[in-house]
């Protein structure tokens, strides 16, 4: 059976109309979002008739494709406390990233995926048409992945299988070490010193992939230093994980002003409360303790240990 000809039975629409939809993928709605540095960011997104057929490709063909033990991002059980979790102990971390991840995976890139893994998808029943199909539907265009699509996570993380598995090779080559990839974010630990060839390495492996390592993104990190994951601020003294000491100092004016005055936006508050009772449960439970008084309808402390 063909691909489109599941896709329709799958979603309850005509053979015929997966096919125009899928040469439709030209309809993407454009937006900016800021980043950091000043620059914006540039967000994707597709039709809502697009995102239809990739969620029905992430739950009955990407599933199926492996993603390393190594990837921390956008699958069931990771978050960024647990990208960072595996460092924390790291005397030594190196931190670099990948320019434009999702644009520089090609179409051409991709079908060297499928072909490499050609007894997988010979299982899952899919011909070349079905490969062209998919790359059609996922791919801006039909040219590359964008930030915004549906599909553009779980594609990469599984593009990025065979990469990951062959940088953890190389890292045990030259010692013990720790990797962990975020997406375009990737992180090294070690009790000993990193050598400037494990960065030397490192982007050879990206060149060999077809990426180019972001050279204003690429430092190292000690414990006579501040030491960050992914956000998340790895204490020298306890190498516990917490928000650092600026964001917390920050947030509890936040809630001062909101608990006191009235003043701020309950469900950012609410959702960074949660957050920080993720990543530490004692700086949490500090915060709890200081202002649970001043909660009067318990509406953000009501679960603070029993309080």
């Amino acid at each position: 059976m063909r691909l489109s000809e599941r896709i329709a039975k799958g979603i309850g629409i005509d053979e015929s109309y997966v096919i125009i939809i899928a040469s439709r993928n030209n309809l993407y709605a454009k937006y900016y979002i800021p980043k950091k540095n000043g620059r914006y960011r540039l967000i994707l997104q597709p039709s809502k008739e697009l995102k239809v057929l990739q969620h029905w490709l992430l739950r009955n063909i990407f599933a199926y494709f492996p993603v390393s033990e190594y990837s921390s991002a956008y699958s069931k059980g990771n978050s960024v406390r647990k990208n960072a979790a595996v460092h924390k102990e790291g005397r030594y971390l190196l931190h670099t990233d990948i320019t434009n991840f999702f644009p520089t995976i090609s179409r051409t890139m991709l079908k060297q995926y499928f072909q490499s893994n050609e007894s997988l998808t010979r299982k899952l029943g899919m011909a070349d048409e079905d490969i062209e199909l998919i790359l059609d539907i996922c791919l801006y265009r039909g040219e590359n992945l964008v930030v915004g699509s549906v599909a553009s996570p779980q594609i990469a993380n599984m593009l990025m299988y065979a990469f990951d598995l062959e940088l953890k090779q190389m890292l045990d080559g030259f010692g013990s070490f720790r990797y962990t990839r975020y997406a375009d974010d990737i992180v090294i630990s070690s009790m000993s010193f990193i050598d400037e060839q494990v960065l030397k390495q490192t982007e050879q492996l990206m060149i060999k992939y077809g990426f180019k390592m972001n050279h204003e993104k690429t430092y190292y990190m000690g414990k006579n230093g501040k030491r960050q994951v992914t956000g998340i601020v790895l204490d020298n003294n306890r190498n516990a994980l917490t928000i650092g000491n600026k964001k917390y100092k920050k947030f509890q004016r936040m809630l001062y002003d909101y608990l006191v005055k009235g003043h701020g936006d309950l469900g950012y508050i609410k959702g960074y409360l949660a957050y920080i009772q993720e990543v530490s449960r004692q700086q949490y439970d500090q915060l709890a303790e200081i202002y649970k008084r001043y909660d009067i309808e318990n509406v953000l402390f009501h679960n603070a240990n029993g309080r």
